[in-house]
């Protein structure tokens, strides 16, 4: 079992060289492990969940980086899968009913995935993971690898040596890569081959497979082991004492039915065509317009960059442009900068603040620090106030809309991101180091209105925690209307997200992603770091790597501002915004300064107090 796609290669099939990889996904199972890996409150502008949909995307562009297959196939269960069901009645009987919210998004991915290019399989009759063994199959003898993305198990079945399983292992991220030898660990010995004789024994819950009564995996790898397949186990049924020998000869037709109900049939009436799957091979005014109904303003661009500029240079323009906002190579310093500071400050601009902190400084503001404002951002928000929400008509322009607020995810719509493109003059950044860090920070909170990815973190700069060392900034008197916290705006918009870092909050609601930084070598274990460290091959580019890092994190915070100034308007948190998480960003400072005493005796008792009735609970 290997959890990651290094081993797969994908170059062209052909002699004996290694074999280009085509993915064949199962729809069914990937569409509802997405279901219940995000929250069914997302929806599109028209009202219509997506929840699904977008864990399904998010799933297909995540293996398409993984695995960099030659081709995609999609394949969907269709109708009453009736050659089991002849087998077996009650096959899949005690299942309930799909849920509403999900049966929706059936047809809805089958005409995205149809959208993008990738050919979508179905036969009345069949279910996937048969459509999914007979590609698998013809896909291998053709000389391909095949990667079988699937959360179903009954697929193990199907692993070869260019046969293998993706399984998503946790939620939609994680995933694991079967292989015959994983197979044999996950089953204790039993090979793909014997996976169907294994479920005749174990049965199946999920399925409503019976089985054999008091077999379970354990016990079935053992007989499988020992006997090599179900036809030998039952011939030698006599031979295993006790209950368990009792039930396999009793219950022998149970244990043949559900083998064949379990095994999967690679002899459907469908074709491998790898021309076909071939990827990417799509419209990309037919993914922009599916894409933008559904409010996919994120994943429109993921899919579009896929596009070769022979396929459509247009669509590669559009998605280059909106990648590359205007940055200069250097910020301005020294006076010229501080005179730039002070107009701004006169204008009542908007300032894109970002402290630059050294890791291994001991002080708060010393040589290492400094401190960037940007006074533009060099990217142009559309529409401004118009709350940035997709016009499902023409799924690429945004529709200026007064309707009263709604919340993110509601019936109505959840509101995406605005569009935006490169401004025509580079994003003008200032960089102040030094004792002008302290300075210049102040200014901008005493006088300015600042937009930050953390107001708290610079206001603490400002007003420790500590408070033996001095206040610089009065807070009863900081007006919270002047400061813009993108972290808190990002929260209100998508509290579900795992990641409120700057990198993760520009790359989900901007058309571009930072510069990354080279990782610092890691000291040896139990070693010291070095101030200069071993391994690293040109320090001076480094650094000029992290100023560039900086400079956009500065310009980056103005070009959120608007975005999600416009998108907290659409979804009605911004008077929450306002009237609430930003007032208590200064009131939350003031309280982490000045702290609470804390009365020794009376913790004593309440520790004595719980112990006790804890000791009671434990007697109980």
């Amino acid at each position: 079992m290997t959890d990651s796609a290094d081993n797969i290669e994908n170059a062209a099939t052909g002699g004996d060289g290694p074999r280009a990889a085509i993915c064949v996904i199962d729809g069914n199972s990937i569409l509802h492990r997405a279901y219940h890996a995000i929250p069914d409150t997302m929806a599109a502008p028209d009202g219509r969940p997506t929840n699904a949909l977008f864990g399904f995307v998010s799933m297909f562009l995540k293996m398409l980086e993984e695995f960099h297959p030659y081709g995609v196939i999609c394949v969907f269960d269709k109708g009453r899968p009736q050659r089991r069901m002849d087998l077996l009645p009650q096959y899949k009987a005690q299942r309930p009913p799909t849920d509403p919210t999900l049966k929706a998004q059936f047809p809805m991915i089958r005409e995205l995935v149809a959208a993008m290019g990738v050919p979508v399989m179905e036969l009345e009759g069949w279910e996937g993971d048969d459509l999914l063994g007979t590609l698998a199959r013809q896909g291998e003898q053709a000389g391909y690898d095949m990667l079988l993305v699937t959360g179903d198990r009954d697929a193990y079945q199907l692993v070869t040596d260019h046969v293998r399983v993706v399984s998503t292992k946790k939620g939609l991220s994680d995933v694991v890569i079967y292989d015959p030898a994983a197979v044999a660990e996950l089953y204790d010995g039993v090979t793909p081959a014997q996976i169907p004789d294994f479920y005749g024994m174990k049965g199946d819950s999920s399925d409503n497979i019976p089985g054999v009564p008091g077999v379970g995996p354990k016990k079935a790898a053992a007989l499988l082991n020992q006997y090599g397949t179900l036809d030998e186990v039952l011939a030698h049924a006599g031979e295993v004492k006790g209950k368990m020998g009792e039930n396999l000869r009793a219950h022998a037709d149970d244990a043949l039915v559900s083998r064949r109900v379990a095994t999967i049939d690679c002899t459907a009436p469908v074709t491998f065509d790898a021309a076909a799957a071939a990827w990417p091979q799509f419209d990309p005014a037919r993914v922009r317009a599916h894409f933008g109904e559904l409010g996919f303003t994120q994943l429109t661009r993921r899919v579009l960059a896929y596009a070769s500029a022979a396929d459509d240079e247009q669509a590669t323009a559009v998605v280059s442009e909106a990648l590359a906002p205007r940055l200069p190579d250097e910020a301005l310093e020294g006076e010229e900068a501080w005179g730039r500071l002070r107009a701004a400050l006169d204008e009542g601009a908007w300032l894109g603040v970002f402290v630059d902190a050294a890791q291994d400084s001991g002080s708060l503001f010393d040589l290492e620090q400094s401190v960037y404002v940007a006074l533009s951002s060099g990217w142009v928000v559309e529409g401004e106030g118009c709350g940035g929400r997709s016009d499902a008509a023409s799924g690429e322009d945004r529709a200026v809309e007064s309707a009263a607020p709604v919340s993110a995810g509601s019936a109505k719509g959840a509101p995406v991101p605005p569009e935006g493109h490169a401004a025509e003059q580079p994003a003008e950044v200032l960089c102040f180091g030094g004792d002008d860090a302290t300075a210049v920070l102040l200014e901008a909170y005493r006088r300015g209105r600042v937009a930050s990815f953390s107001v708290k973190d610079d206001l603490h700069l400002l007003v420790p925690t500590d408070s033996s060392e001095p206040a610089l900034l009065e807070l009863a008197a900081f007006d919270s209307a002047r400061a813009f916290d993108v972290s808190v705006a990002a929260y209100l918009l998508d509290s579900n997200r795992s990641d409120y870092g700057r990198a993760s909050i520009v790359a989900a609601y901007l058309p571009f992603e930072l510069p990354a930084v080279p990782e610092e070598p890691k000291p040896a274990k139990g070693k010291r770091s070095k101030a200069a460290s071993v391994g690293v091959a040109d320090p001076a580019q480094d650094e000029r790597t992290r100023r560039r890092l900086a400079i956009a994190s500065a310009a980056s915070t103005l070009a959120l501002r608007d975005a999600l100034a416009q998108m907290m308007d659409v979804d009605g948190s911004r008077s929450c915004f306002d009237g609430i998480e930003m007032p208590l960003g200064p009131a939350r400072v003031m309280l982490e300064r000045a702290g609470r005493t804390v009365g020794l005796p009376r913790l004593a008792e309440l520790s004595a107090e719980r112990g006790g009735q804890l000791d009671e609970l434990r007697e109980r």
